[in-house]
């Protein structure tokens, strides 16, 4: 005969994976934001540096 199912232990695996699932969609699109915040502060400093608003090193 087949055990009888624990539906508190089913019920904290799909709880679990749906955590998982969250932390990691939320650690990529940090990364994202991450990588274009770079993207834009490099693209800024090159701006800058072209428009003469640079100021010399003393």
């Amino acid at each position: 005969m087949a055990f009888k199912p624990n539906y508190n232990q089913l019920r904290n695996d799909r709880n679990r994976a749906k955590e998982a699932k969250k932390n990691e969609k939320k650690r990529a699109l940090e990364e994202e934001t991450a990588k274009r915040k770079a993207e834009t502060d490099g693209h800024a400093d090159d701006d800058a540096a072209v428009s003469g608003e640079a100021v010399a090193p003393q």
